[in-house]
């Protein structure tokens, strides 16, 4: 049966504590960058800070999602609700299953 990538993130939250220090790592920085966000005036320092931020933050969750791929790839992933399809006849081609029906 496939495994949903949601489902390999929760395995990983539970199983590896390299994936939760990144998960914790991009929680940080989120909630980081909402407290700068909640100021009424960025100085040029808090502005340097929210750049830099936003991208250590792009860094984690990339790192994150490769974290994901590699686990995933011995196992097909597909999406929630996603349906199986069903091998082609042989000698048929998808456009000519589509006329007959």
């Amino acid at each position: 049966m496939p495994i949903v990538p949601q489902e390999i993130r929760e395995h990983l939250m539970a199983s590896s504590t390299e994936f939760q220090r990144l998960a914790s790592e991009h929680s940080q920085y989120e909630s980081q960058l909402e407290q700068l966000s909640k100021q009424t005036y960025l100085n040029a320092e808090d502005l340097l800070l929210v750049t830099k931020l936003k991208k250590l933050k792009l860094r984690v969750k990339d790192e994150m999602e490769q974290f994901v791929a590699r686990h995933g790839e011995s196992q097909p992933v597909t999406m929630p609700g996603a349906r199986a399809s069903a091998p082609l006849p042989a000698g048929k081609t998808p456009r000519e299953l589509a006329r007959e029906t």
